[in-house]
């Protein structure tokens, strides 16, 4: 599925009281070893502990080969591959699960698109650095 790129720069303790909201469901595992420099090994949060996830950066089309932006910074799309996501209703009242790419300030939330069961290839994202959290919403047009 592709998701759309919907930004938002809301003061990190907005959006982080709205994440308390939605269930945090994988995160970024911060001393697993991932295959390769632009893959991202998931761990699953409190809400799935069953949930398993990876993801890959993949270029961003473009005529000229690799995405950038205007000031350069490369541009990927993320293909995540995750396995035992409970159906999102099971958590409460939620309905989708959405793929966000986070500063490590937790300060910018940039939606990057819808997720399931299967692979979901979402984003498109151009920080340099940034965190992948899946959480479970309760509208995937949050």
């Amino acid at each position: 599925m592709t998701g759309g790129n919907d930004t938002h720069h809301r003061p990190g303790r907005l959006r982080f009281t709205a994440l308390a909201a939605g269930a945090l469901l994988l995160v970024p595992a911060p001393h697993a070893v991932p295959a390769g420099p632009y893959d991202i090994v998931l761990l699953p949060g409190t809400a799935a502990p069953g949930a398993r996830g990876e993801a890959r950066l993949m270029p961003s089309g473009s005529p000229f080969g690799i995405g950038v932006t205007e000031d350069g910074r490369a541009v990927y799309d993320v293909r995540v591959v995750a396995s035992h996501l409970p159906r999102p209703d099971s958590l409460g009242r939620y309905t989708a699960y959405v793929a966000w790419a986070v500063t490590p300030e937790l300060t910018r939330w940039e939606r990057l698109g819808v997720v399931g069961n299967g692979t979901s290839t979402v984003g498109p994202v151009d920080m340099n650095k940034f965190l992948l959290v899946i959480t479970a919403e309760r509208d995937s047009t949050v």
